[in-house]
């Protein structure tokens, strides 16, 4: 099981929540649809948001505080850090309009910035990207045929 297919039921009544109440914060908005196109894209988010993040830990207890109190700021941030890994890891598949508007937010909003110090922007713009080309070249070099390791060494 993945994070996502752990947590899609809860997903789905967190999304059914949001919706019905009177929640129309830019956050709220961001969430709604980042929410409804994880959710529809349940399989490809599922094979790419691995649970090696301390978001993924926690998204139980996020998606549960966003449905009690409506407060999404947390739940942002998470679907954002799973569109980035989603985005990184599967480069042949194009930002969906969804992901570049979190994207958009996330960047410029003034909420979060490069070097704020916290630990979702550690994981936007450093860990992310370096865990998922670890990743990749571990895959490379213990795939098939050598990949990294016969083009470095070869």
């Amino acid at each position: 099981m993945s994070v996502i297919q752990d947590n899609l039921h809860a997903m789905e009544q967190v999304l059914r929540h949001l919706r019905s109440a009177e929640h129309d914060s830019a956050e709220a908005r961001l969430c709604k649809w980042a929410l409804a196109e994880i959710c529809e894209q349940s399989g490809a988010y599922a094979a790419t948001v691995l649970a090696k993040t301390p978001f993924a830990a926690q998204f139980g207890s996020v998606l549960a505080e966003a449905a009690e109190s409506g407060n999404c700021f947390a739940l942002l941030e998470t679907l954002t850090l799973f569109c980035r890994e989603r985005v990184l890891r599967r480069p042949d598949m194009p930002e969906s309009s969804m992901e570049a508007a979190l994207f958009s937010y996330f960047v410029h909003s003034g909420e979060w910035t490069f070097a704020d110090g916290t630990l979702v922007t550690d994981w936007f713009y450093v860990r992310l990207p370096v865990m998922v080309l670890f990743d990749l070249c571990t895959t490379a070099m213990h795939g098939s045929g050598g990949g990294v390791s016969a083009a470095v060494h070869g």
